[in-house]
């Protein structure tokens, strides 16, 4: 398994403009609403998340919180990483009066981006187009848990502590901001989202490769109340033809070896990873992998793709009304 207001920023569109920018981004006021920001998200990003072929570095997502201005945003920061990058958190509301929390975080494991990339396209569509947003709908999104390791490219913070070992202990300033967040904001529904390794070595040597470009599952710790486990599982099964019709290939969230040799199994009911210890908080939570080519030559080749699929089951979790007086009475 992928198992304080803000601060001055430095503004960066191209490199060729960056040590300008910079200057100007530094007379930034510390605390601010954000808003619809047309400036500076272009450069940092292509319109078309399709078209994406190098992951938002943590600078560039920066530069692009830093310009947005709309009443119906607030970006601030919720702590600092031992190295000194701030954590952000955006909130965006619905014109309605919120009734349906809903909290999306990703990249607690530095090295996996496309969940980040996937929330920040979908924040600056709701700055854009607000009316996007389901009336009721309180959205909460930390795109970058782990910016020392999102520098680094690398799984585990600077301090070596993988991210989503570190829900129990809370050792590190990241799982504190973290849970400090999801205990204020105590939402009905909670998305962690990661990346996976797809297909590899195993499989090419037996002449297979990993179908499913992004999987979801939900809490499932025995001691969590059955019928908030048993709506997280039909979450995860309506999504299925949603994502069958935009093209991308899905299935529940498994993680182990290849048969016969090994099995497969849903995820782990330990308590130390994000879906579950977020769950204890009593809200539906989840988990979402979407696969990444590491063995390719360029595994962001294909990362347009992958936002696109993100952001196809994201959109369908933040839509879903069908079911939601039903869930909140169950959560």
């Amino acid at each position: 398994m992928s198992r304080e207001p803000l601060p001055e920023t430095r503004f960066h569109r191209w490199r060729s403009q960056l040590a300008a920018l910079a200057l100007l981004a530094l007379s930034c006021p510390p605390v601010h609403a954000a808003a619809a920001g047309k400036a500076g998200t272009e450069g940092a990003f292509p319109g078309d998340h399709r078209l994406l072929g190098r992951t938002i570095g943590y600078e560039e997502m920066v530069a692009f919180l830093d310009s947005l201005s709309t009443p119906r945003i607030t970006v601030t920061t919720e702590g600092r990483t031992a190295e000194g990058r701030s954590i952000y958190l955006v909130h965006i509301e619905s014109s309605a009066r919120p009734s349906w929390r809903v909290m999306l975080y990703a990249q607690q494991h530095g090295n996996e981006v496309s969940g980040k990339d996937a929330l920040l396209y979908l924040v600056r569509s709701l700055a854009a187009e607000p009316e996007r947003l389901p009336g009721g709908v309180d959205l909460w999104v930390m795109p970058m848990v782990n910016p020392d390791g999102a520098a680094a490219n690398q799984r585990r913070n600077s301090a070596g502590v993988d991210l989503n070992r570190d829900h129990q202990r809370l050792s590190q300033p990241e799982t504190q901001a973290l849970h400090r967040v999801a205990r204020r904001v105590m939402p009905h529904v909670a998305v962690d989202c990661h990346e996976f390794t797809r297909g590899g070595a195993e499989y090419a040597s037996r002449g297979l490769d990993e179908w499913p470009i992004i999987m979801m599952d939900s809490a499932n710790h025995p001691f969590f109340d059955q019928a908030v486990t048993a709506a997280g599982v039909r979450w995860v099964e309506s999504a299925a033809p949603v994502m069958r019709r935009a093209g991308h290939n899905y299935l529940r969230y498994s993680v182990g070896g290849l048969p016969p040799d090994e099995e497969q199994r849903y995820s782990s009911p330990e308590m130390d990873d994000g879906r579950n210890a977020i769950a204890a908080l009593g809200g539906l939570s989840f988990i979402i992998e979407a696969g990444v080519r590491r063995d390719r030559e360029d595994p962001e080749a294909d990362l347009g793709t992958r936002v696109d699929a993100y952001l196809t089951l994201l959109r369908h979790l933040i839509d879903e009304t069908r079911t939601r007086a039903v869930d909140l009475e169950t959560v």
